[in-house]
């Protein structure tokens, strides 16, 4: 089952609380952003906050406990995702206003969605929280990341003798910017993508 199958039904069977882990936050909450807008029938809103930007980048809300008063006294069905949350998690009221909101959050339509990279909650809450795994880049996204570092550099920069099954096979297990990194500095090394540099 693929990570956005996964969400999905997650969301469509009204979760109060999930926590992602995930090496690659951005990514990740992409990710969900799409998966809670594009797909029709949850009907839902996304929100996303962080400490440094509060919610939606308004710069409203940055402080945690204002972050999730202002979910919690939300109405209607949202998706409300906080990034690299853990950080908070140590304080009594969070962990409590949390407790709290998982309790209203399956009857008011919400679900809050912690992304981290991470595991980092608490004990009291550690039963409260639906853990998923957001996976790093597979085969495809890493042949698209390659193909458009490629389309990037002029013509005749490059040897055209490029291995793409070996530099993709080279480049899984890496995030995608890991990846990226490596094939540039091949590309500036070697003038070619070669698998044993990345």
């Amino acid at each position: 089952m693929t990570f956005a199958t996964e969400l999905e039904n997650k969301l469509r069977a009204a979760y109060p609380a999930l926590y992602i882990t995930a090496r690659e936050d951005w990514r990740c909450t992409e990710e969900v952003r799409r998966v809670v807008t594009e797909v029709k029938r949850l009907k839902m809103l996304f929100h996303r906050w962080t400490v440094t930007s509060g919610w939606d980048a308004s710069g409203k809300c940055t402080d945690p406990l204002d972050a999730l008063r202002f979910a919690m006294g939300s109405k209607g069905r949202a998706a409300w995702l906080f990034t690299n949350f853990h950080f908070h998690m140590d304080n009594a009221e969070v962990v409590q206003m949390v407790k709290e909101a998982v309790q209203a959050n399956k009857a008011d339509g919400r679900v809050f969605v912690f992304v981290s990279n991470i595991w980092k909650v608490p004990v009291e809450l550690q039963d409260d929280l639906t853990r998923l795994e957001f996976g790093l880049p597979d085969r495809a996204l890493l042949l698209e990341r390659l193909d458009y570092l490629l389309a990037d550099v002029e013509q005749g920069k490059v040897q055209d003798t490029i291995d793409r099954d070996r530099v993709v096979e080279a480049a899984l297990g890496m995030t995608t910017w890991e990846a990226e990194n490596a094939m540039a500095l091949s590309l500036v090394e070697r003038q070619t993508v070669a698998p044993e540099v990345v």
